[in-house]
Parts: structure tokens; C-alpha cells; sequence
């Protein structure tokens, strides 16, 4: 579940013609973001506490992720550059408030557990319904891509940014909502790992995500179509590698 939005995170990132390294930061500061929410906020009824755990980690993902835009689009500074940064600093963030203002007190550093969580569909293992929520996020994300102006628009910028601006498309603008739909999408990916999987915020959830991510989506060229394919496919190995290291 995690490898399929980061996938896709990157590859919406890359049509627009960002090469979006920082995914793992977005995946970070949403997960932490959703874990303040959902610790927080019990005032809230219960679907509203997990609409608003979604929202407040769409929200810092692609807050997160507008630093490195602005910056591309109105100093050219290269993004590839900021965000690799940007990663160690989120990293730091999330490791100072769950070893300080949001500790839980124990060995590991992590939050309380939240008040919500998603429900398992195999337990004992810790699949959940976010699964089927990322393929429902990922399926609209194609087809924002493909069959709207706005995905034209992003798909134009990615193919020639010079020749977008002639036929009346804001290049800079443009390339700066896709680097907001991507951390959005990085944003979902911590919150689902939070409320579906731990039930709180461990420090170093996310170490690999980023990357592995950006992985599947490059060999396929930054399709958002044929990622999730390879996400899943290095999703397995993953998995696999594991067992058999146990097994050995």
C-alpha cells in the first residue's frame, strides 16, 4: 500500500517534470501530522477524526512539497537538490517530536496511540482497508491525468514546458500542482501507514519508502498507469526477502 501511492506519488510528480526525491519527507510529516490529529482531536466524532487525520497529512505533504516547487519555478533552483535536503529536515522534525512534545515514554521513540485506527482485513497480519482506499486514490489519479484538462495541462508541462507556455498553459503554475497533488499523495501514504498499520507514529516507519517508491515508478518510466504494477512486483521481494532471511 505504501509502495503503490509513493509510486504513483513520483510518477504524477515526474509528468509534470519534477523529479520528486522528496516523496519519503511528505510520507513522514503526513504520517506525524495525522498522528497529532488523531491523538488530539477526540472531540471529534469518529468519521470525522479520520477525515480529518486525511486531510491534515494531504495538507502537510503538500506543504512540504510546495518548498521545493516554489523554488523550481521562480529561482530554478533544482528540485532534485531541495528535496533530498528537505528529507534529512523532515526526518529530524518527526525524530524530535516523538522523542520529546509527542513521546508515548518508551524504549522506542513513538506518539500515544491514536484514537482511530482502520480496520484489518487479515488479521493477525496488519493489512487494512487503506489498501482499497489507495487503489481507489490511484484509479482517480489516472484519470485526472488522462481525461481532464488539468492532467493535460501537467502532461503538457512534463512533455515541453516552453511549448505549454506558447499555447496559453501557465508552466509555473502547473508544475506547481503537481508537486502539490504528489506530496498529497505522500501525505495518504503516512496517514494510512499511521491509522492502518501501527496505530501510532514510530520513529523510522517510513526509511525506504521514498526511494523504493521512486524506484518502481523510474522503471517504468514515470508512468502512473504501469506503477503500481512494479510497486507491487518489488512490494513481493520485499516481503519475500524477509521471510526467507527468517526461514534461513
Amino acid at each position: 500500500t505504501p509502495l503503490l501511492l509513493t509510486s504513483v506519488a513520483f510518477a504524477v510528480a515526474a509528468q509534470g517534470g519534477a523529479f520528486n526525491v522528496g516523496v519519503e519527507g511528505e510520507v513522514i510529516l503526513g504520517g506525524i501530522a495525522s498522528a497529532y490529529i488523531g491523538i488530539n482531536w477526540g472531540f471529534l466524532p469518529v468519521p470525522l477524526l479520520f477525515i480529518a487525520c486525511f486531510l491534515g497529512a494531504m495538507i502537510v505533504g503538500a506543504l512540504w512539497a510546495l518548498i521545493p516547487a516554489l523554488l523550481k519555478s521562480y529561482y530554478d533552483v533544482s528540485e532534485v537538490c531541495v528535496t533530498i535536503l528537505m528529507n534529512s529536515v523532515a526526518i529530524y522534525i518527526a525524530s524530535y517530536l516523538v522523542s520529546g512534545p509527542m513521546s508515548a515514554g518508551t524504549a522506542n521513540p513513538q506518539t500515544k496511540p491514536v484514537l482511530v485506527t482502520l480496520p484489518k482485513i487479515m488479521p493477525p497480519s496488519s493489512a487494512n482497508i487503506g489498501l482499497f482506499l489507495a487503489i481507489i486514490i490511484v484509479i482517480f489519479i489516472i484519470f485526472v491525468l488522462y481525461k481532464t484538462r488539468f492532467g493535460f495541462k501537467i502532461r503538457a508541462i512534463g512533455f515541453n514546458s516552453k511549448n505549454a507556455d506558447y499555447i496559453g498553459i501557465n508552466s509555473k503554475h502547473t508544475f506547481i500542482k503537481a508537486m502539490l497533488l504528489s506530496g498529497m499523495l505522500g501525505g495518504i501514504a503516512g496517514c494510512i501507514e499511521v491509522l492502518g498499520v501501527h496505530g501510532y507514529y514510530l520513529d523510522g516507519f517510513a526509511t525506504g519508502l521514498g526511494a523504493n517508491g521512486m524506484l518502481a515508478a523510474l522503471i517504468v518510466k514515470g508512468s502512473p498507469i504501469f506503477a503500481p504494477i512494479t510497486a507491487f512486483f518489488l512490494a513481493v521481494l520485499k516481503s519475500g526477502s524477509m521471510a526467507m532471511q527468517q526461514a534461513t
